[in-house]
């Protein structure tokens, strides 16, 4: 959420839930396409960038090992992001 707040404010449209070992949630911001480079809604280069290598805590109350850091790239990818509602993308006009 630190790194998400970063760029605007988000509203947690559906709080955290687990389900098999990954855990998802939903939010919403105001500005279709704020986290990415060309204001594309489907396009999250700059928070991918922003968020890859972020320290994480580890060795809380996970059931499995963590790699202690986001990595948004990659084959210990561990941090996805995607559009759940496309009718917002930007248009000029």
């Amino acid at each position: 959420m630190q790194m998400i707040s970063l760029r605007a404010q988000p509203t947690i449209s559906q709080y955290p839930r687990e389900q098999h070992g990954v855990w998802e949630f939903v939010f919403e911001v105001e500005t279709p396409g704020v986290y990415s480079a060309d204001g594309t809604v489907d396009n999250y280069d700059t928070l991918l960038n922003e968020c890859h290598g972020i320290p994480m805590l580890t060795g809380l109350t996970e059931k499995s090992a963590l790699f202690p850091q986001l990595t948004a790239r990659g084959q210990q990818q561990n941090i996805w992001f995607e559009t759940v509602n496309k009718s917002l993308e930007h248009t000029d006009g």
